[in-house]
């Protein structure tokens, strides 16, 4: 089964796009014996899966010729696209088996398998009669160090935080919580581990805000970040992939939104006691954040929003998410 998957990524979008479809070819590898590869117009790539540069040139709404011109033609062509218009779906329509991963897009899907990765209950997809779709939790797909982590370990103090905004962070609220803590740090914190993605940017500005206390590291480009959030007591991290892995990892959370999607979702996490909803970038504070790191201080606090988080992913979406796939291409091969 020849696999073409369509991602991008960017300081502006960061790399989840990018992320899951990776997880899910090294899935679909797994599942299927699938071959595949990434096409992209900016994305480099973490070496799992090769990357076919898209020509810029070549206009949305006929990427679906570039795919066709590939060789080997793909069977299956996944399309996990940040904000897609419909000329730029429909662009990728060919004589393969189309797949749609996407969260909350106002556009008609008519596709092979719809799937939306995210908890958000009230976007209703725009689907043909014929698209099935599969969503929510059992549809989320993290990298594999997500795939079966211990239970997440209760200290008595919160002595460890982790701050991570994602791979690009492109408003810098790392910058801004750095600030805001360097003063205000809590006493029984030990140590906070500030988690600096691919793309963002002022990197060295932000190196050279941290206090050099002994307290503060500068992590960049972590490719082992459950491992982190399995070891950290809490954390403050942006809505979306990051706040699903956070979960999967069980770690207490205070999450802030980067965009209206990420809002709906952290509404979601902290409706069911997963997670503290420091609200949208534009409007989070030094002393609301200040307030939910106290609030999370007490173990049995962090416990019980642990235990919450840990029931809102399961574990193996990529898996399952490949099945479905492999399922639907089978299907159509012998129609």
């Amino acid at each position: 089964m020849e696999v073409v998957l369509r991602a991008e990524s960017g300081t502006s979008i960061g790399r989840g796009h990018v992320v899951r479809s990776l997880a899910l070819a090294r899935a679909l590898r797994e599942v299927a014996g699938a071959s595949c590869r990434l096409v992209s117009r900016s994305e480099l790539g973490d070496g799992s899966v090769p990357v076919i540069p898209l020509p810029k040139e070549v206009p949305a709404e006929r990427e679906g010729g570039f795919l066709a011109a590939l060789r080997p033609r793909p069977d299956v062509v996944i399309a996990d696209l940040f904000r897609p218009t419909q000329e730029s779906f429909d662009g990728l329509q060919g004589d393969w088996l189309l797949v749609a991963i996407d969260d909350e897009s106002p556009i008609l899907f008519d596709a092979g398998l719809l799937v939306v990765p995210d908890l958000n209950d009230r976007f209703r997809h725009r689907h043909t009669p014929e698209t099935p779709v599969l969503k929510g939790g059992e549809a989320i797909m993290l990298r594999e160090e997500f795939d079966a982590l211990p239970s997440h370990r209760l200290s008595p103090v919160l002595g460890h935080l982790l701050i991570c905004l994602g791979g690009s962070d492109p408003v810098d609220f790392t910058g801004r919580l750095v600030g805001w803590l360097r003063e205000g740090l809590p006493p029984s914190v030990e140590r906070v581990s500030v988690l600096a993605g691919r793309n963002y940017r002022p990197v060295q500005s932000l190196e050279a805000s941290l206090p050099a206390d002994g307290r503060w590291q500068l992590l960049r480009e972590v490719a082992a970040v459950a491992s982190i959030m399995v070891d950290a007591d809490a954390g403050i991290v942006a809505g979306g992939t990051l706040l699903y892995e956070a979960a999967s990892a069980g770690l207490p959370v205070m999450a802030v939104s980067l965009n209206d999607a990420q809002a709906r979702e952290v509404a979601v996490a902290a409706g069911a006691g997963a997670a503290l909803d420091l609200g949208p970038v534009e409007t989070a504070t030094a002393s609301g954040v200040a307030a939910a790191i106290i609030h999370l201080s007490p173990p049995e606090i962090r416990g019980a929003m642990s235990r919450r988080a840990a029931e809102l992913v399961r574990p193996g979406g990529r898996i399952r998410v490949a099945h479905r796939i492999l399922e639907a291409w089978r299907a159509r091969s012998v129609g």
